[in-house]
């Protein structure tokens, strides 16, 4: 019995250095928004995009739904809070988190190879609509905490001009025709005013669907 105490606070003692020590253990969100404490009564602080890389730094013990809230680290060392049902793992499923992430954005550079089909907000200036007539569908899905997430959603004109198409809250779907050369771009609000983007999506030839948390 002692000896199997022992294994066993070795183990809490172990996760608890983990998450003490600052450098906490590598996890990937599902995108959405990032809050300043542990709670949706807590302002938006940031967002992330389905597949980003975090750190969980800590487990909060606040739960919702069955997941608990976890303080993270995010976008080269900023500090926030996130849920973790809309958390996951990357290459194995972590307690409290999730499911397995379906989106890795760890390894993806500047150099985008050309059959990426998601590019990073930094990219807006560079991206804009050509000519195309290869029709093709894209679906907006979204999956939130409750009715504060909301998303607007922008086609980029042939002049790389965002063109406001939609107003997407939880629970919403909405699919639209458009061009395999058509991008689109994806903002939340932020707390104050004004808009923060997500990404900018390329329809592929088959109809797809993008999860918005």
């Amino acid at each position: 019995m002692n000896y199997l105490f022992k294994i066993t606070f070795s183990l809490i003692f172990l996760l608890s250095v983990g998450y003490a020590n600052g450098q906490g253990t590598e996890a990937g969100s599902w995108g959405g928004k990032v809050r300043a404490g542990p709670g949706i009564q807590f302002q938006q602080i940031g967002s992330l995009r389905n597949g980003d890389p975090v750190r969980l730094l800590e487990d909060t013990r606040v739960m919702m739904n069955g997941y608990p809230w976890y303080r993270i680290s995010y976008q080269g060392g900023k500090i926030g809070y996130q849920w973790g049902g809309i958390l996951c793992g990357y290459d194995n499923q972590i307690g409290g988190l999730y499911k397995i992430c379906e989106v890795d954005n760890r390894r993806k550079t500047s150099a985008q190879p050309q059959g990426l089909q998601e590019l990073p907000c930094s990219a807006e200036s560079q991206t804009r609509s050509i000519s195309g007539n290869i029709p093709t569908e894209i679906k907006f899905q979204v999956i939130g905490e409750n009715d504060e997430t909301q998303f607007k959603i922008y086609w980029l004109d042939y002049q790389g001009r965002r063109k406001f198409y939609k107003h997407i809250f939880a629970g919403d779907t909405y699919q639209l025709s458009t061009s395999m050369t058509h991008p689109w771009l994806v903002t939340a609000p932020i707390p104050g005013g004004g808009e923060d983007c997500i990404a900018i999506y390329l329809p592929q030839r088959n109809s797809r669907t993008i999860i918005l948390r």
